[in-house]
C-alpha cells in the first residue's frame, strides 16, 4: 500500500500539486497520517525534489471518449460501494447477538431481607430490555413482583436486588424472572428459600423445638412427619430390610453377600436380585440432618454433603454451609465454576473478604470483585483523608 501512495505523490507532484495538498488530500480519503508521512518519506529518498514541479501543459482537443469511459468507471464505482454498503447492513443484522444470564449470590433469607444475584449481560449492538420478576409460592401464586427496563451496550455486569417483604410466608419459592429484547422471550428461575432468623420457634426454622416429633414436623403446629410401615419384612432370610429417612421412608430389600455366594435364597433356581436398588443420596434425603448441624457442627454438616451423589446439589449443599455458618472455606469443595464464584462473591459482598477475587474464574464476576475492592479501597483511603 505504501509504494501505491509513494506512486500517487509522485503524480500529482507532476501534476503541480504541492506536498501540503497532497497531504490533505490523502487524510480526506482515509489514510492515517503514519501512512501518509512514510509514503512522502519514500517520495523525497527516491531523489525527487520537495515541492511542487510546475510543468507547461499543452491543451489537447476534447474527446468524447474519454468522458464517457470516465463516466462508467464512476457508475461502477458507486454501484460497488451501494453493494458493498447493503452486504454490510444485512451481515450487521444477521450477527446481531443478545444475551442475559442471572446468578444467584443470596437466596437463602429471612423475611424482610434482600435476595441478591448477578445479572450478565451481553449484545453485539446496542439494544433495550425490560424484564419482569415474579416471586411464586409452591401453590403457583404470584406474592411479588418487581419490574425494570435498561439498554445493553456490548458487556454490561451489575447486580440486582429485591426485598422481600417481612410478612411474606416462610418456606420455599421460586423467583421467575422473564426477559424481553430483540423481539424474544427468555425465562430464568431461581430458587429462593425463606426461614425463620429469630429465636422465635416455627416450623421452618429447620430445628427441632416447640412440640415437634421430628425437625418441622409432627405435633399440634406443623404438619404430619412422614413414617414408614409398620413392617417391611418380606419373609425372606436373605434380605436385609430397612426403611428410615435415608430410603425415603419407603421399604428396601436388599439381598446379603453371603447368600449371593452360597445360593441358598429361598429362590434358589432363579437370580437373586434386590426388589429394589439401593437409593443413592440426595439433597432431601439428608436435609434435616444437614440444617440441624450446620448451627452445632459446619465441618459435620460438609461431611454430610459429601455423601450426596449428583454434583448439582451437592454444590447448593456445600453453598448452604458457608452462607449459614458465615464461613466462606466450604466455597472451596463446590465443584461448578460459577456455584463456587457466586459463594465466594457472597463473602465479598457481605464481609469485604476481597482475598477471594484472586479465585473466582468467571470473567465479569472478577470485574465486578476487583471493582468493589477498589471503591473500598478509595473509600478507606478518603476517610484517612478525612481524619
Amino acid at each position: 500500500m505504501v509504494q501505491s501512495l509513494v506512486d500517487y505523490v509522485k503524480k500529482e507532484v507532476a501534476q503541480g500539486f504541492s506536498v501540503d495538498q497532497i497531504r490533505a488530500a490523502l487524510i480526506k480519503y482515509g489514510y492515517s497520517q503514519p501512512q501518509i508521512d512514510e509514503a512522502i518519506k519514500q517520495y523525497y529518498s527516491q531523489g525527487n525534489k520537495k515541492g511542487p514541479v510546475h510543468q507547461t501543459k499543452t491543451i489537447k482537443p476534447f474527446n468524447k471518449n474519454i468522458f464517457l469511459v470516465a463516466g462508467a468507471v464512476i457508475f461502477l464505482v458507486f454501484l460497488l460501494i451501494g453493494t458493498f454498503s447493503f452486504i454490510g447492513d444485512k451481515r450487521s443484522s444477521v450477527e446481531q447477538e443478545t444475551t442475559l444470564t442471572f446468578d444467584a449470590v443470596t437466596t437463602t433469607i429471612s423475611p424482610g431481607k434482600e435476595i441478591v444475584f448477578n445479572k450478565k449481560a451481553f449484545s453485539t449492538s446496542e439494544t433495550s430490555a425490560s424484564i419482569s420478576y415474579q416471586l411464586i409460592n409452591k401453590k403457583n401464586d404470584v406474592v411479588l413482583t418487581d419490574y425494570e427496563t435498561f439498554n445493553i451496550k456490548n458487556r454490561i455486569t451489575s447486580q440486582k436486588k429485591i426485598t422481600i417483604p417481612s410478612n411474606t410466608p416462610l418456606g420455599d419459592y421460586q423467583l421467575k424472572i422473564i426477559s424481553r429484547y430483540d423481539n424474544q422471550e427468555d425465562v430464568t428461575f431461581l430458587q429462593i428459600k425463606l426461614f425463620e432468623s429469630s429465636s422465635t420457634p416455627t416450623c421452618f426454622d429447620n430445628i427441632k423445638n416447640q412440640d415437634e416429633e421430628e425437625i418441622d414436623c409432627g405435633g399440634i403446629y406443623c404438619q404430619s412427619c412422614r413414617t414408614c410401615p409398620d413392617s417391611c419384612n418380606d419373609n425372606d432370610e436373605c434380605t436385609e430390610d430397612s426403611c428410615n429417612e435415608q430410603t425415603d421412608y419407603k421399604c428396601r430389600h436388599v439381598i446379603l453377600e453371603s447368600c449371593r455366594l452360597s445360593g441358598t435364597t429361598s429362590q434358589q433356581n432363579q437370580q437373586p436380585e434386590p426388589l429394589d436398588s439401593p437409593p443413592s443420596t440426595t439433597l432431601k434425603t439428608v436435609r434435616s440432618e444437614l440444617y440441624n448441624s450446620i448451627k452445632n457442627n459446619p465441618v459435620e454438616a460438609a461431611q454430610t454433603c459429601d455423601t450426596i451423589t449428583e454434583v448439582l446439589e451437592k454444590d447448593i449443599c456445600f453453598k448452604t454451609v458457608a452462607e449459614l455458618s458465615n464461613s466462606s472455606n466450604f466455597c472451596n469443595y463446590i465443584e461448578r465454576p460459577l456455584t463456587k464464584d457466586s459463594c465466594y462473591m457472597k463473602f465479598v459482598l457481605k464481609n469485604s473478604e476481597f482475598q477471594h477475587c484472586d479465585y473466582i474464574e468467571d470473567d465479569y464476576l472478577k470485574d465486578s470483585c476487583d471493582n468493589i475492592k477498589r471503591l473500598k479501597e478509595m473509600e478507606a483511603q478518603y476517610l484517612a483523608i478525612q481524619q
